[in-house]
């Protein structure tokens, strides 16, 4: 009787909210029951279990599963213990010694017991001496020598893998060396992992079908056709209706999707769909970008701006300690600017398919650096951008979606004012009450374009996701310094099996290498690098720290 499996958690189901099952009911029409009913027979069918019995009723529940992971006792448990206080729980955790004697049984099913007691001895938890006769008995059976050996294998296997030799390095990674930003943080949270795909660079097979990543290329390219199109016409951002842009997006997209993938929207109903709603997202997100240009003085200066061989910009150049160079390269989404005087303040954007946030411990760790040192490259750039005094005004990332608004006020103003906010960038702002308002006019408290709030006094709220002026400097030094460490040890041959764990996310969480690392905790020398999580303020102290 655990939690989850009784009373049982019901799993949305159907197309039809309960909302919508209760109005269509009222209408008249019969419809088989819905989660409310389950959960009432559920409760009926639970009583009747429980009063049934006229003698005995005995209630167990698991404390753990097969693989050894923690469960709850249901909530009926903790009912039943009020109903009759004096009612004692006998744990097989109480009895170990008979519980672990229950394990030993036939000769199959008790190995995988034996194995597990052994590793936990050899990690340094005594165990019951009858583990020791158990394993005795599986020693003289000759049946069972080809299993014990390759579990011996296995039980002192440690997994390491020692770094690359300098000939080895230089094979696989060409000198000079390139690099993405995206490369250094694939490094920075598992350096196996790196040398998969950047050094080994297996490849999945490709199957014919739209995945998320055609998603995200598509709607770059309908955001990047969209701003070539409004240049083409000599058309102002300012000026822009939802009618024209939609118009625009209907031609995009049309063109894109019947030149993507062999034809392959055309090839099922299925994919026809799929189109339809790939032009909804680009009227939606070109709808959101217009109205973010709107709403403040910025104006967008450049798209998908290359930096690096035969960029737009020049790759940016970063020295090792044995003077060899490394070139960073990548690709800007979007570059706005606002020209203030002297001084022209800009932002980098940043356009992403799933939902990104910018932590400025990440930054510090290396995680995240790429929207940071994209500004690098930005501001490194002042006559290919045709200014003078550049300063950083934020860094951003745009979700790219089709979000759903959740309100029980259907008015048209209300649903508008929740799809802004779906539409909110993350990222970090400069610390500055005109530059915010410059990006958005409208703000009020907080605002709808950038991740900031003004309060009524007329500063910046502390929630907001900023960076002082001189501030930016030090992050940006940072940013640059890490990268150095990064390049550095990649090029001396570091290909540690050493994922990053912070809080509950981690390396291994969408790692598609884990068949061929096979990373486990229970190998010797297989542990997580735990990094900390730090607020906001601290990590800029410790980056200032480092800095100076």
């Amino acid at each position: 009787m655990n939690d989850g499996l009784i009373p049982s958690v019901s799993s949305p189901e159907g197309l039809l909210l309960e909302e919508e099952r209760h109005l269509l009911i009222e209408k008249g029409i019969e419809l088989p029951g819905g989660r409310k009913q389950k959960l009432e027979e559920q409760q009926l069918l639970i009583y009747s279990i429980l009063a049934k019995p006229s003698q005995t009723l005995w209630i167990s529940y698991a404390l753990a599963d097969g693989e050894g992971k923690s469960l709850r006792p249901s909530v009926l448990i903790d009912r039943i213990k009020r109903i009759f206080p004096e009612l004692e729980v006998q744990s097989d955790v109480l009895q170990e010694r008979q519980h672990q004697l229950s394990m030993i049984s036939t000769p199959t099913s008790t190995f995988k017991h034996l194995v597990y007691q052994i590793r936990q001895y050899l990690d340094g938890t005594p165990i019951e001496d009858f583990w020791w006769q158990t394993l005795y008995w599986y020693q003289w059976r000759p049946d069972w020598q080809p299993i014990m050996e390759r579990t011996r294998q296995a039980l002192f296997h440690s997994n390491l893998v020692s770094n690359l030799s300098n000939p080895h390095v230089k094979s696989i990674y060409p000198q000079p060396f390139r690099s993405s930003v995206s490369r250094l943080e694939q490094f920075a949270a598992c350096p196996f992992a790196h040398l998969i795909r950047y050094g080994l660079r297996p490849q999945e097979r490709r199957e014919y079908s739209v995945a998320m990543p055609d998603v995200g290329e598509l709607l770059h390219q309908c955001l990047y056709h969209f701003a070539q199109e409004v240049n083409r016409k000599g058309l102002n951002w300012s000026n822009l209706d939802h009618t024209l842009c939609d118009s625009l997006v209907d031609s995009i997209m049309d063109d894109l999707v019947a030149n993507y993938g062999e034809g392959i929207f055309a090839s099922s109903y299925r994919y026809r769909y799929a189109a339809q709603r790939l032009k909804r997202m680009g009227k939606k997100t070109v709808k959101a970008v217009v109205e973010h240009v709107q709403k403040g003085d910025f104006q967008p200066a450049a798209f998908e701006v290359r930096f690096g061989d035969g960029g737009a910009f020049p790759p940016i150049t970063v020295e090792l300690p044995d003077g060899s160079t490394v070139w960073l390269e990548g690709r800007i989404d979007r570059i706005d600017i606002l020209d203030d005087g002297d001084t022209s303040y800009v932002k980098v954007i940043d356009y992403k398919t799933g939902r990104q946030n910018l932590r400025l411990d990440e930054v510090y760790y290396g995680l995240s650096m790429q929207l940071i040192l994209y500004l690098q490259a930005a501001l490194q750039q002042s006559s290919v951008l045709g200014r003078s005094n550049l300063k950083p005004a934020g860094v951003f990332y745009f979700h790219i979606h089709d979000p759903l608004v959740q309100t029980s006020e259907m008015i048209a103003e209300k649903v508008e004012e929740e799809l802004r906010k779906q539409f909110r960038m993350k990222g970090l702002v400069l610390k500055d009450v005109r530059v915010i308002q410059s990006m958005d006019h409208d703000i009020k408290g907080n605002s709808e374009v950038v991740p900031a709030a003004i309060n009524t006094n007329g500063t910046v709220r502390e929630s907001s996701n900023v960076v002082a002026e001189d501030e930016w400097p030090m992050l940006l030094q940072h940013v640059t310094d890490t990268a150095r460490n990064l390049a550095n040890k990649i090029l001396q041959g570091n290909a540690a099996i050493e994922p990053y764990r912070r809080e509950k996310d981690s390396a291994c969480s969408y790692c598609p290498y884990h068949s061929i690392c096979q990373f486990d905790p229970l190998f010797e020398g297989n542990q997580y690098r735990y990094l900390p999580s730090y607020s906001h303020t601290k990590a800029m102290e410790l980056i200032r720290k480092e800095v100076k």
